[in-house]
């Protein structure tokens, strides 16, 4: 494969360095999403996926545990040998975690899922990044693409340090659904997804001035969301939901 990814990069080594620096651990995905994944998905340990930017681990290691996939991943920056790690103290065998860009990341072979999250939206030209995803999977087989809704108020207020780092054009569902295609993938589902309720403990828990405050704080956000979901309105979704969810099938 060849590019010039230089100008299509909005971020660079340093940007993913501070990033897995800040601390990032394997663990559950979040429970909203499951419902999606699993309409369009079915479990078969026969079955291969390839995360695109797969650290730290932890989607491999939902699809691992709740598909059967044998899971392999590619990375630009991470050590391969702690992601390895990362999937076999989570009770995940590794299936083949390389380092490689993955502009130049050429395989002699496919997959029968492809997949990335927090990945598409860090590049200007977001049909070639697609294309690139779709050539890697089977024919018949899935694409799953997750990008996070920074056009929500929360982001456009406590985040407008890192906009900058991403292609705020690949936040819409029905552009990503256009790029997929596009570069020869149906869309079979394409959407806004709202974060399920958590009341995860967090250092607020342990203030005992603060602590009823927050967790009525983090019910009552939860409420809007719900609302907003029942709702049903695009306009309402960009400024509230915090992830888009796209599967498509190669054809």
């Amino acid at each position: 494969m060849t590019m010039n990814s230089t100008t299509n990069r909005l971020t660079d080594e340093g940007y993913w360095e501070a990033q897995w620096r800040a601390g990032a651990e394997a663990g559950d995905i979040d429970p909203a999403w499951d419902p999606m994944l699993a309409t369009h998905l079915r479990a078969d340990p026969a079955k291969e996926i390839l995360e695109i930017g797969c650290y730290p681990g932890r989607f491999l290691v939902y699809f691992a545990k709740r598909f059967g996939y044998r899971p392999s991943g590619v990375d630009f920056l991470a050590d391969t040998g702690e992601i390895q790690q990362r999937l076999r103290d989570s009770g995940v065998e590794p299936g083949d975690i390389v380092k490689a860009d993955f502009f130049a990341f050429s395989p002699a072979r496919t997959w029968d899922v492809v997949s990335s999250f927090g990945f598409v939206e860090h590049f200007d030209d977001l049909e070639d990044v697609v294309r690139r995803h779709v050539e890697l999977t089977r024919p018949g087989g899935h694409v799953v693409i997750g990008v996070p809704n920074l056009h929500t108020v929360a982001a456009q207020l406590l985040m407008r340090d890192v906009l900058a780092a991403h292609n705020m054009a690949t936040m819409d569902p029905r552009r990503l659904a256009t790029a997929c295609e596009d570069v020869g993938a149906d869309v079979l589902e394409c959407r806004y997804v709202y974060p399920s309720l958590s009341l995860a403990r967090t250092k607020f828990d342990d203030n005992a001035l603060l602590k009823w405050p927050w967790i009525g704080l983090k019910v009552g956000y939860h409420g809007v969301m719900r609302a907003a979901e029942l709702l049903d309105r695009a306009p309402v979704h960009k400024r509230l939901a915090n992830y888009i969810l796209c599967i498509a099938r190669r054809r």
